[in-house]
């Protein structure tokens, strides 16, 4: 395998880590707003007056704001490196990667034999 194929394969996997970061991120406080909805509503169910619930009920906002915040961020991470990878693979739009095995034989050195 040519190593400068190894090398833009790299540089591509660097060039999307903000957006993995920020997508683990957003993904991590839809989970968490969740799991908070299945709480409040758990304690809705067991007749815990409102009054009670109204800090959990705050913190449910605060997730509200941290995943709007988040969506947000993603968009513009997004949109850089989506702009960021187009750049990269124009850079090296005349090279193709194949996904094929490669064969160690040398078919130029080999022939083929009949058996019986």
């Amino acid at each position: 395998v040519d190593l400068k194929k190894i090398d833009d394969l790299i540089l591509l996997a660097e060039a999307k880590k903000p957006l993995d970061a920020v997508e683990k991120k957003l993904g991590s406080a839809i989970f968490s707003h969740h799991r908070l909805k299945m709480v409040y509503n758990e304690m809705e169910n067991l007749k815990i007056p409102s009054h009670s619930l109204r800090e959990l009920q705050k913190e449910r906002d605060k997730l509200d704001d941290l995943i709007l915040e988040t969506a947000l961020e993603y968009g513009t991470v997004a949109t850089k490196v989506y702009e960021d990878v187009e750049d990269l693979l124009n850079q090296h739009a005349q090279k193709t990667y194949s996904a094929g095995v490669e064969s160690p034989i040398d078919y130029e050195k080999s022939s083929v034999t009949q058996f019986p």
